[in-house]
């Protein structure tokens, strides 16, 4: 494989462009490996171990459409629902992408400053205080579909801070003059 295809994930090297195939639960498996990792089964004679798992939509449909992915990013395949598979393998699933979709809730502002186009967060999170730096532009906010608030540090980091209409009146209006 040329790093060109590994550039191009829902490219059938041999056929063509083709939509990803999703896989039907009674051809899935997946198991964690002694050394952590995951692998996953696809039919008789797929194997991906390590399996990657990747939500198609993180916000609408956290369980829907979920990619298996290898480690290079090359897309084996599509769960329609994680519902529809055993209970076990679907909570396997579930641990691997809470950690890599981790996004701390924050609680409480301690301080929010700005200089230079930068905002300076001190807060804490229900996984503990933090610090941290955000560039101040419209895409490190976003309203996610819960009315929740998604907030992206300047190293790729991501929080969730409560819907705006619950942030107490100053941090709402910091935010709203900041972004």
């Amino acid at each position: 494989m040329t790093s060109n295809d590994r550039d191009k994930p829902l490219q059938d090297r041999d056929q063509g462009l083709a939509q990803p195939a999703v896989v039907a639960p009674g051809d899935f498996r997946c198991e964690r490996t002694p050394g952590g990792l995951v692998r996953a089964v696809l039919g008789d004679d797929i194997a991906i171990e390590p399996a990657e798992f990747h939500r198609t939509f993180p916000f609408s449909a956290p369980d829907e459409l979920i990619s298996i992915r290898d480690s290079e990013g090359v897309e084996h395949g599509l769960l329609a629902d994680l519902a529809d598979l055993p209970a076990e393998t679907a909570e396997l699933i579930r641990q691997e992408l809470r950690r890599r979709y981790f996004a701390p809730h924050i609680t409480r502002i301690e301080k929010l400053t700005e200089k230079f186009g930068r905002s300076h967060w001190t807060v804490q999170t229900d996984a503990g205080p933090t610090s941290f730096e955000v560039q101040n532009e419209h895409a490190s906010l976003r309203d996610l579909p819960n009315g929740m608030l998604l907030l992206i540090d300047i190293h790729g980091n991501r929080y969730l801070l409560p819907p705006r209409a619950e942030l107490d009146g100053r941090i709402r209006r910091q935010l709203e003059a900041m972004f």
